[in-house]
């Protein structure tokens, strides 16, 4: 399900200036049009337009409260007085995008021979200065954008990250996050007040019990199950060694999940099992870990040890860049200054140009039960690190730094796992890594998006560390 932002968007001019360029207002408001577009089937629009007195100001901001808006994006067409926009996001805790966005790249000097001509086609600038001052005086959370409309890649990726990061907003507060099980039992730093992750993200925890899923997965039909299985074998390489009977296991499995997240408005399940086995808690815990891979393909953010905040950070990158899958630092090689980073369990099927491996194993490390993990190998080429902590206040920080996977060995014995070398020294790193005590968990994904991340901060209202960029 894509979890569209709500987008308040306005334009500022100053209204003194319509009567001494007729034609001045309109033509701008039409420019106006043309950032919308850009936006237009990625976000609900709120609309305030062309805002050049108070009074309007007002009104812009009852609308963009009324519409419960995630972002706000602010144009400045020409020279703009800051009582246009202020009076319009006082009352709003969410982050203010100013587009300093001129007509093109540059004024055709030659053609410059009225007011108007400047003021009208490359005077976007001139306000900003004012704008930012009293957006920082007011203690409001702003960014700023700076290009041309016509045909700058980066207004237009700027425009693509900051609905993206509104989107999380979005699906945080208007999603739950379900728990199954417990925290792992001595892990103390996946130990959190639900409430704060209320209070930051919007985002509700409930707590699930693992019969609820034996129980529905007893509702899934024969055509479901045929279906799963099907999407099973388009999802993983699967071993001769697998049975038919194991992949419909999984398949019926997989649909008590998908019920339960469906139930329970679910984007977030974390889950951890620690007593001993018994009847059908035995088929369930041996189909977890594919079938978490295939919630984690659908959208749906899975994780282990009860880790929520690991789930939320793999919300947050998932988002971004398209993939996201947990980790944590496994191993060094001083020989050639690489880190090994991976996790076992369920996979996240997008960070490998190959499908994941279907691996039998007799035991799940520290946990109880057996079963299947599954293996990915994330493709070589740059990735993001994420890990989301919480500091000695309460608040919440994420902690950030890009990589990059590189040839070289790693371990096959069923967890998804690579070689990453950082832009400093192996050791620099996770010293550096490690003292912001990013929790044990982190995810990695494909890509570099630390830029991507600082905007997600920005819009979530939490602090982002950054340790290392490409």
């Amino acid at each position: 399900m894509k979890h569209r932002p709500v987008i308040g968007t306005m334009a500022v001019g100053l209204i003194g200036y319509w009567p001494q360029f007729p034609g001045m207002k309109e033509y701008l408001t039409g420019k106006h049009r043309e950032l919308l577009d850009k936006i237009d089937g990625e976000a609900e629009i709120i609309d305030a337009g062309m805002i050049d007195t108070v009074e309007k100001s007002r009104e812009a901001g009852r609308k963009f409260q009324s519409a419960d808006v995630d972002i706000i994006f602010c144009q400045a067409m020409t020279y703009a007085t800051s009582d246009n926009l202020i009076p319009a996001v006082r009352d709003l805790e969410v982050p203010v995008i100013l587009f300093n966005v001129q007509e093109d790249k540059s004024l055709d000097f030659s053609k410059v021979k009225n007011l108007d001509d400047w003021l009208g086609h490359g005077c976007t600038c001139a306000g900003l200065p004012e704008l930012s001052a009293m957006l920082r005086r007011y203690g409001k959370c702003y960014d700023i954008v700076t290009g041309y409309l016509k045909g700058d890649a980066a207004v237009d990726e700027a425009v693509v990250r900051w609905v993206k990061a509104a989107g999380i907003r979005r699906k945080l507060k208007t999603t739950n996050a379900g728990i199954l099980g417990r925290q792992y039992l001595g892990m103390m730093d996946l130990y959190l007040d639900e409430n704060a992750v209320m209070k930051q993200f919007g985002m509700m925890t409930r707590f699930l019990m693992w019969e609820d899923v034996i129980a529905l997965s007893e509702q899934v039909t024969e055509e479901e199950k045929r279906q799963y299985t099907e999407k099973m074998k388009e999802i993983f390489d699967i071993p001769a060694a697998v049975s038919h009977e194991e992949l419909e296991n999984i398949a019926v499995m997989y649909g008590g999940y998908l019920k339960l997240a469906e139930q329970n408005h679910l984007s977030i399940l974390a889950n951890h099992f620690e007593k001993q086995m018994t009847g059908k808690e035995v088929d369930l815990m041996a189909a977890l870990n594919p079938a978490h891979t295939m919630l984690i393909h659908d959208g749906l953010a899975c994780t282990v040890e009860g880790d929520i905040k690991g789930a939320v950070a793999m919300t947050i990158l998932k988002a971004m860049g398209g993939d996201a899958n947990l980790t944590e630092l496994y191993s060094m090689d001083f020989n050639d200054d690489t880190c090994i980073i991976g996790h076992s369990g369920a996979s996240d099927p997008m960070i490998s140009d190959k499908r994941p491996v279907l691996k039998k194993t007799s035991v799940f490390h520290g946990k109880s039960g057996k079963g299947f993990t599954t293996q990915a190998v994330p493709r070589k080429g740059p990735i993001t690190m994420l890990a989301l902590t919480m500091e000695e206040d309460g608040t919440f920080k994420m902690v950030a730094a890009e990589g990059e996977v590189v040839d070289g060995e790693i371990l096959n014995l069923g967890d998804t796992n690579c070689r990453v070398k950082f832009p400093v020294p192996m050791r620099e790193f996770i010293n550096r890594w490690s003292m912001e005590g990013p929790s044990h968990h982190g995810v990695m994904g494909s890509g570099a998006h630390v830029r991507d991340l600082e905007a997600a901060a920005k819009v979530l209202g939490v602090r982002i560390e950054v340790i290392t960029r490409l």
